[in-house]
């Protein structure tokens, strides 16, 4: 068995809950017709649930991948650059449509803090997918998927500042 093999449980288990909360927080939030801007909060509320099972998945595929009797380092690396490729797709695509997490929001400090966290996830996977430090490669895995915690928990509470706030009238 993987020897994180019970911090990558609990974190794919923690990412579930965070995706739940949002859903049903939006549930509550997105309907209701006080609400500030319908479409936003649908939006914002799609990439909280979204990125909250990228961490899920991200935590569940070096298990996949090292019951196929790989060695731990393979496996840290190739969980990397499926990630990485993951994240890189996904990142164009943000930069292309209009409805990102950075495209929300007007707070300065937001976009720049959400940009500074996806540079640690991006450098922690390509140093793992180089092999830049080797005997860290379990470490940077797990620095990038609590990176990820982080923008998923600053996304989630600008979901929850575009859904329950009112408009004003």
């Amino acid at each position: 068995m993987l020897p994180q093999a019970d911090i990558l449980q609990t974190i794919a288990e923690v990412a579930v809950a965070i995706a739940g909360f949002a859903a049903l927080a939006g549930a509550f939030g997105t309907n209701r017709p006080e609400a500030q801007d319908s479409t936003s909060a649908f939006n914002s509320l799609r990439l909280v649930v979204t990125s909250g099972l990228f961490v899920l998945i991200s935590a569940l595929i070096p298990l996949v991948i090292f019951d196929f009797g790989l060695a731990a380092s393979t496996t840290w690396r190739l969980s990397s650059g499926l990630v990485l490729a993951n994240n890189l797709i996904g990142l164009v695509r943000s930069l292309v449509r209009d409805d990102n997490a950075l495209a929300q929001t007007n707070d300065w400090n937001l976009r720049h803090i959400l940009w500074a966290i996806e540079g640690v996830c991006l450098a922690a996977l390509v140093a793992n997918v180089f092999g830049i430090f080797k005997e860290f490669a379990s470490a940077l895995y797990l620095t990038c998927l609590v990176a990820r915690f982080a923008q998923v928990a600053m996304m989630f509470r600008r979901f929850l500042e575009i859904a329950f706030t009112r408009k004003l009238t």
